[in-house]
């Protein structure tokens, strides 16, 4: 305990090179920090929780099976969702296709005015249609910009991270993104 609970302030990279040499304590602090956000990048893709949390213990596997590949100081949340994401591609290629529901997430919705920041009971009706109209704005989206914007506003990976995430440039991340944007701003009214 004492070990586990002294390696808690240490960096993700450090932890890493930690696990790489057979720390297990260091693999657990790894996934306490990120076992959330991974499950929700990995939720958003498949649209459900149950194989959501099925392909995160396979993420989990493949992290173990490829800690040899890690090369430190390599950013490690990105290399995550690096993982996470083609887990859950090669998942989504084995299956048939399915539709996937896209709830936008509101307390980011709010920095580009589409919802305001204070609700009141009163506002609730409108706030409700107003997420009607961003989810309807963001299934517009291709499947690409989806992801850019997921993973931006939602998990905060810079453009850098999700050009890693996504094997693309950091321009097209960024094309992608803007486009996304632009496209919302022009569906969504400012709140």
């Amino acid at each position: 305990m004492g070990l586990t609970h002294s390696l808690g302030a240490e960096p993700d990279e450090d932890l890493m090179r930690l696990f790489k040499a057979g720390r297990m304590d260091a693999l657990e602090i790894l996934y306490d920090r990120h076992a959330t956000p991974l499950l929700a990048y990995i939720s958003r893709m498949v649209g459900d929780t149950h194989t959501a949390h099925d392909l995160l213990h396979d993420v989990i596997i493949a992290l173990t099976r490829g800690v040899a590949s890690y090369e430190y100081p390599r950013p490690v949340r990105p290399w995550l969702f690096t993982i996470a994401r083609n887990t859950t591609v090669n998942h989504i290629k084995r299956q048939a296709p399915t539709p996937v529901s896209n709830e936008m997430l509101e307390e980011r919705g709010e920095e580009y005015g589409w919802f305001s920041a204070a609700r009141r009971p009163d506002q609730q009706a409108q706030e409700n249609e107003r997420a009607r109209i961003v989810n309807y704005a963001f299934d517009t989206l291709s499947a690409a910009e989806k992801e850019v914007v997921f993973l931006r506003l939602t998990q905060g990976l810079r453009f850098k991270e999700i050009a890693e995430v996504t094997r693309s440039s950091s321009d097209v991340v960024r094309q992608r993104m803007s486009r996304a944007i632009k496209k919302l701003r022009k569906s969504v009214p400012p709140a």
